[in-house]
This record gives C-alpha cells, structure tokens and sequence, in this order.
C-alpha cells in the first residue's frame, strides 16, 4: 500500500507487437500501456498507503478519547503499533499479492534484480514509517503530550532495527503461504499482538 509499480518493456516491434497490462489478484486491470512503439511503460501507486498513515493517529484519538490510557502511555504504543501494522502487516500482504499476481517475477527479471526489488521495498516501508512517526508526534503534541526524549538515537535505532526485523518476517511470510493464508495469518498476528501482546497498552 502507498507503493509505486514501474514496469518498462523493450523489445523490437518489427518482431510483433506487445501490450503491456497489470491487473490485481482478482483479474481487474489497473493499468496499461498500448502503443505501437518498441516499449512500453507502466507506472501505478497503491492508492491504499494514505489509509495506512492515517491509521496509528485514528487509534491515538480513539485511545485517548475513550479514556483508555492517558496521552503520554499512549504515543508509544500507537508508535509501536505503526511499526508493526506497516513493516509487518502490510508488507506481507502486498508482497504475497504481488507473489501472486506474478509482479514480484516480473520486476524480478528486470535490471532492477531482486536485490534492487528488496531494497526498493524496504525504503517504502522507512518513507511510510517516517511520515507516520511525524503525524503521531505532531497529533500527541497537539493532545497535550509533552515528553522529552533523553536517547533520540537509541529511538532512532530502536526503530530502524524494528523496522528491518518485522519486515523480514513479513517477506518471510509472504514467500511461504498463498496470498489468502497471509492476509489471514498477518491480520491474526497483528490483532493477537494488538490486543494480547501488549503492543499499544500495557497487558498488566
């Protein structure tokens, strides 16, 4: 979600012609490139990251509002939470419906490479994080929370490894079930950890 697709096709048109189309898991075209040329070129954007941004400020305003937790216990949590939805949740699930769509094999093949692909990915999920972690602290700031950060790189990196380690797990993941049984199991671990794990409020 959030993501952008690039797919760049050259071949030689006096060979025949060749269109290019991407279409999601259920058929649907998403875009297309048709000319006559000797290439063709696709770029899409997942429309779904803004809701993916918006969501830990959603549950701050929600935890707050309802007296669930006092502002300055819930930042860390929804920053947590953040973490784990877009790092872990979301990478396995579009990376498992990309797998299947065969999108992942395409870009594979490209001069991009796998490495490229992999790298690509993992600085979506930094860019969507960062602008995450602004709108939470902007908002809490807003809420009346006041905290001082006494080890901001310690912060920085606590991150940044969270990051790196749930997006393994999500590519893990997404490379072992079908896209079906990884949107299953990355919704249930995330609502396991959500609620049980302690991940945006203490379980004590």
């Amino acid at each position: 979600p959030g993501a952008t697709i690039d797919v760049d096709l050259d071949f030689d048109h006096a060979q025949g012609d060749i269109d290019l189309f991407l279409r999601d898991d259920q058929g649907l075209e998403l875009a297309s490139s048709t000319s006559v040329a000797s290439e063709e070129s696709i770029s899409w954007t997942n429309p779904g990251g803004a809701a993916i941004e918006v969501f830990p400020v959603a549950v701050l305003f929600a935890v707050t509002r309802l007296g669930l937790a006092e502002i300055d216990e819930a930042t860390p949590g929804v920053m947590a939470l953040a973490i784990l939805s877009t790092a872990f949740t979301a990478t396995a699930i579009s990376t498992g419906f990309e797998r299947r769509s065969g999108v992942l094999k395409f870009l594979g093949a490209t001069p991009l490479g796998r490495s490229g692909l992999l790298v690509g990915k993992t600085a979506a999920t930094f860019a969507v994080i960062a602008v995450q972690m602004v709108l939470v602290t902007t908002v809490a700031m807003l809420l009346g929370w006041s905290q001082t950060v006494a080890q901001p790189l310690l912060v920085v990196g606590t991150v940044i490894l969270g990051t790196v380690a749930l997006g393994s797990w999500g590519f893990a993941l997404a490379g072992l079930l079908r896209a079906e049984a990884t949107l299953a199991v990355a919704n249930g671990i995330f609502l396991l950890l959500l609620f049980a794990g302690g991940t945006l409020l203490p379980t004590n």
